[in-house]
């Protein structure tokens, strides 16, 4: 598993609800969120996109289909926010306490949220005609429930949790980012502002290291752009340190705004440029996790 949980052997086993979510294409594609290869209708195989010689899920290969126990493991995901998706996973399967890796997986139904329009979930239903599509996950999930395995775990945070967790981090970077444009010898001048100050460094610090702790891309990256914003060195000029900052906000931004457009249900899913030329550099076909 991918959630940084001890995986347990690989086993073999029948057919087992689990949910993950999707990108929406323009085409109705359901799409893995890193990964420009559309699921099919009905079953689904795993092969290895690196081109080895082995059949997944393999421990030694990150390739095949990630699956999770719950709807709250899938948020950290920004597509799980308008698309979940309950998929029957089947055959070799790497469990974990969050979900599993499986070697097949097929879509049994799909829940769209109120940023899909009623357009584009007719253009889902045409392409899965299969598919059960649902506008109430709830319903989706009653109708449906998911399985379980020894090992699977409820999720300590609930949904409303890592929502008020989301808002919380927002509110902390407004904080930090007030704080840090203060120049540290201004900061720093008498004991309550130089309290402030290292209260809000070794927030920034926490946060890393918790992020980390719990594998979380998203948490550590809040942390380390707070961080970022609040070292900014004592020797650095004044255009270094405009530069600096500029610096910190361009990789913020960019981070944000790829996030933002992987949640837009609608696009045109492409390979990223850079991981085609990789591709046809090595001769490989796209993989089709």
């Amino acid at each position: 598993m991918s959630d940084g949980e001890e995986p347990s052997d690989v086993v073999g086993v029948g057919d087992i609800r689990m949910v993950r979510t999707f990108r929406v294409g323009a085409d109705g594609g359901l799409y893995p969120v890193n990964s420009a290869s559309a699921w099919t209708e009905g079953w689904n195989t795993a092969t290895c996109a690196r081109g080895r010689n082995h059949t997944p899920p393999d421990p030694s290969c990150r390739c095949d289909f990630y699956v999770y126990a719950h709807p709250s493991y899938a948020q950290a995901q920004a597509p799980a926010r308008q698309v979940m998706a309950v998929v029957a996973v089947h055959g070799a399967m790497e469990a974990g306490s969050r979900g599993a890796r499986a070697e097949q997986a097929r879509v049994d139904a799909v829940w769209l949220g109120p940023r899909v329009s009623d357009d584009l979930a007719d253009a889902v239903q045409r392409r899965y005609p299969s598919l059960l599509v649902y506008r109430d996950r709830a319903a989706m999930l009653t109708d449906l429930p998911l399985g379980s395995l020894p090992g699977f775990r409820e999720p300590r945070i609930s949904e409303r949790g890592h929502g008020l967790i989301r808002v919380a981090l927002l509110l902390f970077l407004a904080v930090v980012a007030v704080i840090g444009i203060v120049p540290t010898t201004i900061a720093i001048a008498n004991a309550p502002r130089a309290a402030l100050w290292l209260a809000a460094l070794a927030g920034s610090a926490g946060i890393t290291l918790t992020g980390l702790a719990v594998r979380s891309s998203m948490v550590t990256f809040v942390g380390i752009t707070a961080l970022a914003w609040m070292v900014t060195a004592e020797s650095t000029t004044t255009l270094g340190g405009i530069l600096y900052r500029c610096l910190v906000l361009l990789v913020a931004a960019w981070v944000g705004i790829v996030w933002l457009r992987a949640a837009q249900p609608g696009r045109v899913i492409r390979e990223p440029r850079l991981e085609a030329a990789l591709r046809r550099w090595r001769g490989q076909l796209p993989g089709s996790r």
